[in-house]
């Protein structure tokens, strides 16, 4: 009660874990900033300044049945942790085992991405995408597909608009309404045969055989989106 380490990192521990696990604050947490991202309050848990308070602490050690009750207590907690939690532990361990290097055309592409897009820009993505472009270029912001629409998830839509469910005009009228900046699609599906036939809408900037970029440069007015779509 009187070292004020202590009452730093208890606070620091509890009040987060008070404000993410009570129904009421949770929800005005995430009023606040995005209900799918409350989980990263966790992140100012200042859990490993607390274990280095706790091993620099010979007296809890001295007690040899001290040390065993929190050593029980801590592997019980995780334990329930693990077994409460939804994390797919054997997905987890493969995907450790596994090779991430990426393919050279996939690559290429994505070093070569910087050069075109070289202000903040909006840009649309297929899923394998979504985090790889980012990554290499800092001015490029993927729609997120986690946004909530009246239709679900926003990934729904986007997912749509790489496959055939979707007419010509749907599409543009989909890249319009967002504001996309640029837009990338894999090289050999019809999806890019069909966007090379709008060059008044969309311009080529980047391709190689795995992917293609295109900068939307103008924007459809409806008229025009009804002969495209013909």
């Amino acid at each position: 009660r009187e070292d004020v380490r202590a009452q730093f990192l208890l606070a620091g521990t509890l009040i987060p874990l008070a404000l993410l696990y009570n129904p009421v604050t949770a929800w005005l947490v995430g009023q606040a900033i995005m209900p799918w991202e409350i989980w990263r309050m966790t992140w100012v848990i200042p859990a490993g300044l607390a274990l280095a308070y706790l091993a620099t602490r010979r007296e809890f050690f001295a007690s040899s049945q001290r040390w065993q009750t929190a050593a029980l207590l801590i592997g019980i907690v995780i334990v329930a942790s693990l077994t409460l939690s939804n994390l797919d532990i054997s997905g987890s361990l493969r995907t450790l085992g596994q090779s991430h290097q990426l393919n050279p055309q996939t690559e290429e592409f994505m070093r070569a991405l910087p050069r075109y897009v070289s202000k903040r820009s909006l840009m649309l993505f297929p899923s394998e995408l979504s985090v790889l472009a980012p990554a290499f270029s800092v001015n490029a912001f993927p729609l997120y597909r986690g946004y909530p629409t009246p239709e679900g998830p926003l990934g729904s839509q986007i997912d749509r608009f790489y496959t055939r469910q979707q007419s010509p005009r749907d599409r543009i009228a989909f890249l319009n309404h967002w504001g996309i900046d640029f837009v990338i699609v894999q090289t050999d599906s019809p999806l890019n045969t069909e966007i090379q036939l709008a060059p008044q809408f969309l311009a080529p900037r980047h391709a190689n055989t795995a992917y293609s970029l295109y900068e939307i440069v103008q924007k459809p007015i409806p008229s025009e989106l009804a002969v495209q779509s013909r």
